[in-house]
């Protein structure tokens, strides 16, 4: 939403702008035509200088819509291989939480994927009451007084020997049994997070039956994370290439860099450890924020240095119809638009086979700002200033 009042925005200021200049204009060429022929010559003298290619825009426009100019410069490049994967919680970083009885399971209030535990806090209920076939636990006590009852109802008989010896070892055998059986506690449980963290998933719903021992959630404490990238198998040579990556989540817009994050290979993987025609190439690094466990990702595997080349950040890209364009700018108020050939890209710079020349200012940020310029600097078809 912020983007579309943003784009409303500039066209509203670049529209007040090219008015406020077209009114200038009308009136300028108003006073030329009571100037006369030799005034009039010399107008269109000067009209034959201008560039139809430039856009314009304001020094003062730009630096309000953060439009900002570097250097084509040659930078240190890698190969770079884009593939798919998935950030997961290291190993030993994660607790699961378990159903401690049988019965319906309902989710403390506040519990959900994302929100943060503490060790031993309280994340559910369970309870076996109103199920099909009685409370299994209310059964048990009721079977433990029952045998106890009968238990005492022989001891006279024995003595009096009414019954025998072996019937009430029986009887004495069923008490026990009941005893084990019935644990002496309300009905149903809870269930309990074991490690402080984040809750990355919860396995059952509120409502839902949940059997003794049943996972219901995993909590991840978060500090050490492992990267899995999915390597096509086309680009095994690529393996012992591979030193570090860089990656972006699919729920953001900003790129990871492991080498930031204290980030290292796990192994030197191998084409042993296939599945379903990927090879899986394994990071940890830190979770320093803003990293969800469990999420799919985009990711640059950087590989062997490949010297400078040069190359642009990769905002500075626009698509259009499938083509790529950069705009550089000729001078304060105006810009021009290159159709360029693109190389790698490791999330941050991408690579620029041809279009640009050293020394090309490039618009860094805000190329968005100044497509939307050239737009608007567009004439409608028929526009005339006549009366």
């Amino acid at each position: 939403m912020s983007k579309y009042f943003l784009r409303i925005a500039v066209y509203a200021t670049i529209g007040i702008v090219t008015a406020s200049c077209s009114h200038h204009d009308d009136e300028h060429d108003h006073d030329h035509d009571h100037d006369g022929q030799e005034m009039h010559d010399e107008h269109e003298h000067d009209h034959d200088h201008d560039h139809d290619d430039e856009i314009k825009l304001s020094a003062e426009a730009a630096k309000r819509f953060g439009v900002t100019v570097e250097e084509l410069k040659l930078r240190p490049f890698n190969e770079i291989i884009v593939v798919s994967g998935q950030i997961v919680p290291a190993a030993g970083d994660q607790g699961a939480i378990s159903a401690t009885a049988s019965g319906i399971f309902t989710l403390s209030p506040g519990i959900t994927v994302g929100c943060k535990v503490s060790a031993g806090q309280t994340i559910g209920t369970i309870s076996s009451k109103g199920l099909q076939g009685g409370d299994a636990n209310q059964a048990a006590r009721v079977e433990l007084e029952a045998a106890r009852r009968e238990l005492e109802r022989m001891k006279p008989l024995l003595n009096d020997g009414i019954v025998s010896q072996k019937d009430y070892n029986e009887a004495e055998a069923r008490v026990r049994a009941a005893e084990a059986a019935y644990s002496g506690q309300q009905s149903g449980g809870v269930a309990t997070a074991r490690v402080s963290g984040v809750i990355t998933e919860l396995t059952v719903h509120s409502g839902q039956f949940v059997n003794t021992g049943e996972l219901v959630a995993i909590v991840s404490q978060n500090t050490r994370m492992t990267l899995r990238a999915d390597l096509p198998e086309k680009y095994y040579s690529f393996l012992p290439k591979i030193t570090t990556a860089n990656f972006r989540p699919d729920y953001a817009e900003s790129i990871f860099e492991l080498n930031n994050l204290g980030g290292k290979l796990l192994s030197t993987p191998s084409a042993n450890g296939s599945q379903g025609g990927y090879i899986p190439v394994y990071f940890s690094f830190d979770n320093r924020g803003g990293i969800a466990p469990g999420a799919f990702a985009e990711i640059y595997l950087i590989g062997s240095s490949r010297g400078e080349v040069p190359a642009v950040p990769t905002e500075a890209i626009v698509e259009i119809e499938g083509n790529h364009y950069v705009y550089t700018r000729v001078h304060d108020d105006a810009y021009t638009k290159h159709l360029v050939e693109t190389g790698g890209s490791d999330g941050i710079y991408v690579e620029i086979t041809s279009g640009l020349s050293a020394g090309d200012k490039v618009v860094t940020s805000g190329a968005r700002i100044i497509q939307m310029a050239e737009v608007s600097n567009i004439a409608p078809p028929g526009h005339s200033h006549n009366h």
